[in-house]
């Protein structure tokens, strides 16, 4: 039994796209961040065992990182991969693996264009997105019965010392305008500390971006995700585990299966 001290859930949060708005990604002009909940006992009983095993699966140690862009670009750890055989089975065991796997999915989505278009003084792309997912995190809780007062800890990949400060005083001044609980925290780590819950959501990032930036592509790992979201009693997504900023001609509605 773990301590009863810290919530029920942990969060890993990752990215996909640059968050900078100048100079701008003209074929990706989106920033991504996701947040992927799951509960801490089953995340130590179950998701870090299996995702171990699948590692040895396919390595001599459990010690390789998975890293979506590696993995998409058949390289480093990965090269294997460039086997169209060896890269059918890989796929298809990680697919199964994050569909076995219970977990949340909350997502913000930052239209970089659209928002230097509507505003004149922008947010930081990352720290408005991080704001979106927190206060879905705090409806989350809410709506799962859960008191805003235990513990409940945000791990993000650090980004370099500047970015992890700056993304800290963002945090620092959500909780001053009680935004979010004085309950959440955040903390940082590097993608090289293997941490298993940081790399489920490096493999959840791009496809929901990608889905957006190319909704009509088929979009497999989206698919696998679509069940994961965070969603109202209709299934609507929408605002709720998929928040896309600022709303544009055109913008989709989902639903959760």
């Amino acid at each position: 039994m773990l301590s009863q001290k810290f919530g029920k859930y942990l969060v890993y949060a990752d990215e996909s796209g640059d968050h900078l708005l100048k100079p701008n990604d003209k074929d990706f002009p989106f920033f991504g961040l996701v947040f992927v909940i799951i509960e801490r006992e089953y995340y130590a009983n179950f998701f870090v065992p299996q995702l171990t095993q699948l590692k040895l699966k396919y390595f001599p140690t459990p010690d390789v990182i998975l890293h979506e862009h590696d993995i998409r670009k058949a390289q480093g750890d990965f090269a294997f991969l460039s086997n169209a055989i060896k890269r059918e089975n890989f796929i298809r065991d990680i697919t199964e693996l994050i569909e076995n796997t219970q977990f949340t999915i909350i997502s913000a989505v930052i239209n970089k264009n659209e928002l230097q278009k509507q505003y004149k003084s922008p947010e930081h792309p990352y720290h408005l997105a991080m704001k979106f997912c927190l206060e879905r995190f705090k409806y989350f809780l809410s709506d799962k019965s859960l008191a805003n007062n235990q513990e409940s800890h945000i791990t993000f990949e650090s980004r370099g010392k500047r970015e992890d400060t700056n993304l800290n005083l963002a945090f620092q001044m959500l909780l001053n305008n009680k935004v979010i609980p004085k309950s959440f925290n955040i903390k940082m780590l590097s993608k090289i500390s293997n941490c298993s819950g940081l790399q489920l959501a490096d493999l959840v990032a791009r496809p929901i971006v990608m889905n957006i930036l190319k909704p009509q592509q088929q979009n497999r790992a989206f698919n696998t995700l679509k069940s994961k979201f965070y969603h109202d009693k209709d299934g609507r997504i929408d605002g709720y585990g998929l928040k896309v900023f600022p709303k544009s001609a055109g913008d989709f509605h989902k639903k959760a299966p």
